[in-house]
């Protein structure tokens, strides 16, 4: 059976208000091992299953982008439901907005998985809430559309995406005051990194 692939490399979480700082940077300098789980801080939820999110060498490669091809990546393979792996700020968010940028490759589209997501974040108060994450919608075996869900429904970019090529995603989340209407965006760049 084939299998999905989604390989990605995790740069920074950025929480942009008055001025920015990073929460997190993260270039997996770890050497290749069958499971995230207790390196770098990176924890797991739920219970050990077969389909361990692993770290792989090489890494991802990007012009320009910093921590590009510095260390190795995460390979997760859609064999079955795998594991979550979690990984704190460094300090807790509540308003203003974050954004999640890293680099995202799929090696293949099997015809038996037509969707799924492969990296979000998470509230503040834990459990498996999985806010705004990452889509990715079979069109081929060779091509795809990304999306962004936030807590209900997916809504996918109308682009098309190849197989094979690393792209530079990054998501974001608004934080609006009152209740039920914070906004998560997606920006996926294939050849350069934006200076803004």
């Amino acid at each position: 059976m084939k299998k999905l692939y989604l390989a990605f490399s995790f740069l920074a979480v950025t929480i942009f208000q008055i001025q920015s700082q990073n929460l997190l940077t993260e270039d997996f300098l770890y050497q290749a091992v069958d499971s995230l789980e207790n390196s770098g801080n990176w924890f797991r939820s739920g219970i050990n299953t077969e389909y361990n999110i692993k770290v792989v060498s090489p890494g991802l490669e990007y012009p320009d982008y910093p921590g590009s091809g510095r260390g190795n990546t995460v390979l997760i393979a859609n064999s079955g439901n795998g594991d979550i792996l979690y990984h704190h700020f460094s300090k807790a968010v509540t308003s203003g907005s974050v954004y999640l940028s890293f680099l995202f490759r799929s090696d293949s589209l099997p015809t038996s998985v037509t969707q799924g997501n492969c990296i979000s974040f998470n509230p503040n108060t834990g459990g498996t809430f999985l806010n705004t994450s990452l889509n990715i919608r079979r069109i081929s075996e060779s091509s795809f559309n990304l999306g962004i869900r936030k807590s209900e429904g997916v809504e996918f970019i109308n682009s098309v995406y190849e197989v094979g090529k690393t792209y530079l995603v990054v998501l974001k989340y608004s934080f609006i005051p009152g209740s039920e209407n914070d906004i998560s965006s997606i920006y996926v760049f294939e050849n350069s990194v934006p200076r803004t």
